[in-house]
C-alpha cells in the first residue's frame, strides 16, 4: 500500500463534503477517501475537484454526525463503482 496523503475536511453538507489536501497530494475524481472521526470509518468518492487544492466528495454512508476539521487520508484505490 502506498503512502497516505491527509487532507481536512473543511465543509460537510448532507452527504457532500468538501476536503483541503496540500498542493501536489490532490486525488483523481472516483478514487476513495477514508475519513476517521472518533474511531468511526467513513469511505466517501471524489466526485469534483473544486480547485485550491480542494476536491468534493460524496459519502457513501451516512455523513450528518462528520464535523469540520476532520481528517481524511486519501486511499490507493479506486472505488468499486468506477471499475
Amino acid at each position: 500500500m502506498s503512502e497516505k496523503h491527509i487532507g481536512e475536511v473543511v465543509q460537510v453538507t448532507g452527504p457532500v463534503l468538501d476536503i483541503r489536501f496540500p498542493e501536489g497530494e490532490l486525488p483523481a475524481l472516483l478514487n476513495a477517501i477514508e475519513i476517521d472521526n472518533h474511531g468511526e470509518k467513513l469511505v466517501v468518492e471524489v466526485a469534483q475537484q473544486t480547485g485550491d487544492n480542494m476536491v468534493r466528495c460524496i459519502a457513501m454512508d451516512l455523513s450528518a454526525e462528520r464535523k469540520q476539521s476532520t481528517r481524511a487520508a486519501r486511499s490507493p484505490f479506486r472505488s468499486e463503482r468506477s471499475a
